[in-house]
């Protein structure tokens, strides 16, 4: 009994190698064998031990279902997996653009009515693709999407320096929300032992985004104090400072390159203003640093 049961297993073994067999077979004969290069050309099978040499792609779009249709079903989700790991890979670099373009439009937001809606859309963008930039875990993502929506606010409505009592409270958030995305980028960026091209984007990226945060603080001082900026009416078209105003002396002081035409005056704001100057110089001595600690030779970004 023990020997006929272990010939009817090694013939039900044979009988699945061959059926195994026939679909390969039927594969490479519809699907134009050899056309593989690279390394998987006459790659062995361990089961089969029958040459391959052709590849599960060429397989797919030939319509080969080898396994009663497992073999697409898995490829398809790595080809997602792939695309996706890709789109999470670039994420640094798109926000970049994207913080670089709403600098860029900024003097256009209120000009026609392409500028218009072009800088709200980008804008908004910005603060979206930043949330999915920091890789926030789901508790913590939750608390950054709440205070997002401020910052959303605030980019459509644009308020100016007189503001509400609602307008400075929804600054007061949209600048926590700031704070918050920038920790959570500068741990992702100052983590990997590696340099690549994404942690010089991300990088740039915190940049951008500290002189942004500064000009909501800006913002906020002026609010509070309407006289805490004065704009020299020989180098300004208007009395009374905007958002972009901000802007432009915030990258001013964080650059060192100065703001020509807008001055502090009140104590609080030349103190924040020398606070961001030296974050901004000790900002980029660090990167550097870190830039020039993390290269080995031969390294590809």
């Amino acid at each position: 009994m023990r020997f006929m049961a272990t010939e009817t297993v090694m013939a039900s073994r044979a009988f699945a190698k061959s059926k195994t067999n026939g679909k390969l077979a039927r594969c490479a004969s519809r699907c134009d064998p050899c056309q593989l290069m690279g390394p998987e050309r006459n790659r062995q099978n361990r089961f089969t031990a029958t040459p391959l040499c052709w590849s599960t792609p060429q397989l797919l779009r030939k319509g080969c279902t080898i396994g009663g249709g497992d073999l697409h079903a898995s490829m398809r989700h790595i080809t997602e997996s792939l695309g996706a790991s890709a789109l999470t890979g670039r994420r640094f670099f798109l926000l970049f653009l994207l913080l670089l373009t709403t600098l860029i439009l900024y003097p256009y937001a209120e000009a026609t009515v392409f500028g218009y809606y072009a800088f709200r859309v980008i804008g908004s963008s910005a603060i979206l693709i930043s949330v999915y930039a920091a890789n926030l875990r789901r508790s913590l993502l939750i608390f950054v999407l709440v205070l997002a929506v401020p910052a959303l606010i605030q980019h459509m409505l644009l308020p100016k320096a007189h503001a509400s009592s609602f307008a400075i409270v929804n600054m007061s958030l949209s600048f926590i929300f700031d704070v918050v995305v920038v920790a959570m980028i500068f741990r992702h960026v100052f983590a990997p032992e590696q340099v690549n091209s994404e942690t010089i984007f991300g990088s740039l990226c915190i940049y951008l985004l500290v002189g942004f945060s500064f000009a909501s603080v800006y913002h906020m001082v002026s609010a509070i104090q309407p006289s805490a900026f004065y704009l020299d009416p020989h180098a300004n078209f208007h009395t009374v400072p905007d958002r972009f105003d901000f802007i432009y002396y915030s990258f001013g002081t964080m650059t060192s390159l100065g703001a020509a035409g807008i001055v502090p005056v009140s104590s609080h704001a030349r103190a924040i203003s020398v606070v961001e100057a030296i974050l901004g110089v000790l900002y980029l001595a660090v990167l550097v640093a870190r830039l020039m600690g993390a290269y080995r030779p031969g390294s590809k970004l």
